[in-house]
């Protein structure tokens, strides 16, 4: 697996996929601004005291009645600004991942591709069509988004203990992407029940795979390239025999 993953770190210098790298890095790094200036925008209007103040009168919040009451507004206040940044944070990286996954899936191919040709030349020939591309790429990108929506309020639960929700983080979106990624491979030439038994077979190291990607969606700059590292690691995964 360490072999297969420096071949496609090794890939990003092949013409073909640096071509695909500057698109997929121009087009997620412009998305990628709009949704954080929407996500700002919109983490602006959370105030749960200015909301309830206003829903049910609770106007001695803001009214000094001594220095305690003072003092619990002053933590209530902390905490919720607090709060306020860790959803923005974990908003912004699940964001930027989803937001990554779908402007690489629609460059994806071009990168198995360009691995095939150069590496695995012997091949047969590609036997999916465009509309089963299509239809295998949106039924995943809806998965990855519902699942990690889904694990959200875990997500934020465990932002108090920063090791434990990159745990759970690795955990979900290493099958996920592991499942994504085989997937983009296989069903190039293999569908329906070889490609299902296929994965039931190395079933963990897909997993292992998609962790390894999801590990490398955590990393600055390396984020941008990800994806693409991905799709070139899961083409060697997928076509290397093993010794």
């Amino acid at each position: 697996m360490i072999h297969a993953l420096s071949l496609a770190f090794g890939d990003l210098l092949d013409p073909r996929v640096r071509g695909v790298v500057a698109k997929v890095a121009l087009f997620t790094g412009l998305a990628f601004v709009v949704l954080a200036v929407v996500v700002w925008w919109a983490a602006g209007f959370i105030d749960p005291i200015a909301y309830a103040n206003h829903e049910y009168g609770l106007g001695w919040l803001d009214t000094p009645v001594g220095w305690l009451v003072d003092a619990a507004i002053w933590v209530a206040n902390l905490f919720l600004g607090v709060f306020d940044v860790l959803v923005f944070l974990a908003l912004l990286w699940l964001g930027f991942v989803i937001v990554a996954q779908n402007v690489a899936g629609l460059f994806l191919d071009q990168v198995v591709d360009a691995v095939e040709a150069r590496h695995y030349p012997g091949l047969p020939p590609v036997s999916q069509t465009f509309r089963q591309v299509i239809a295998a790429g949106f039924n995943l990108t809806v998965m990855v988004i519902v699942v990690n929506l889904l694990v959200l309020p875990a997500y934020l639960l465990l932002s108090f203990l920063p090791p434990a929700n990159l745990v759970l983080f690795y955990l979900v979106n290493g099958y996920l992407f592991g499942r994504e990624y085989f997937e983009t491979v296989v069903f190039r030439r293999e569908q329906g029940v070889p490609a299902a038994a296929r994965w039931r077979a190395r079933r963990g190291t897909w997993i292992l795979g998609g962790a390894a990607i999801a590990f490398l969606m955590t990393i600055p700059i390396v984020n941008f390239v990800a994806p693409i590292v991905g799709a070139a690691f899961f083409t060697h995964l997928v076509n290397r025999r093993p010794a």
